[in-house]
């Protein structure tokens, strides 16, 4: 039979590796910012919390980290899978060869974020954990929830991608980027943004263009 500390060194395992994690991820947005780089956190601030809430030994914290560790496998599993209705995987392709170092960065941080959640989940899905939740009197909540979340997720940012290609704007700003480069490319949206200016509607963005050996960004912009 466990003790009733038995639970006690799964989570300050995991505590210390997000508590770790959070706080890399926070000193290396701290440096973007100082240098004007863009940077998209992952982790952050709330990874560094809930590392210190299960160094703490906070079994509630054990539950909800669990919980968003599942919802983020099943996020990221589902997007892999529903990439190509997101983006060609042409262009894909294309984007790696042109930038091979940051592919192979965002390949390294993608599996390193997959091998941490599913670490997290089973470390702390342990019957020594689960059982700790019991007698601590918390519910023991079902991870169906937050798998359907994920999936849920990824398949409307899959469906809004999907429905943002087939509007008007798009096929005119596909046009136009065809116009001007070509047939000998081919070409996807890649951001369209709107905003209202004195003038009228100012519609803006870039389109994609690719071909085997060449990748480019086409600007489009005009008034409504």
């Amino acid at each position: 039979m466990p003790t009733d500390t038995a639970h006690r060194p799964h989570l300050r395992r995991t505590g210390l590796a997000l508590l770790i994690v959070g706080s890399v991820d926070i000193a290396a947005w701290l440096v973007c910012v100082a240098l004007d780089v863009p940077y998209l956190s992952s982790f952050n601030i709330f990874a560094a919390l809930g590392g210190i809430f299960l160094l703490r030994g906070s079994l509630r914290a054990a539950s909800i980290v669990r919980r968003m560790a599942v919802s983020m496998l099943a996020l990221l599993g589902a997007v892999v899978l529903l990439s190509p209705l997101m983006q060609p995987p042409g262009l894909t392709l294309a984007m790696a060869r042109a930038h091979a170092a940051l592919a192979a960065l965002g390949g390294v941080l993608l599996v390193f974020t997959v091998v941490l959640m599913a670490w997290l989940a089973r470390e702390l899905g342990t019957p020594a954990v689960r059982e700790a939740i019991a007698a601590a009197g918390l519910r023991q909540r079902s991870t169906r929830w937050p798998i359907a979340m994920g999936i849920g997720v990824a398949v409307l940012l899959a469906a809004m991608g999907t429905a943002l290609q087939h509007t008007d704007a798009a096929a005119r700003a596909i046009n136009e980027a065809r116009a001007a480069n070509g047939d000998g490319y081919h070409y996807h949206l890649g951001l369209i943004q709107v905003r209202q200016t004195p003038a009228g509607r100012e519609v803006y963005g870039t389109v994609s263009a690719w071909n085997g050996h060449e990748l480019k960004s086409v600007p489009f912009h005009w008034l409504q």
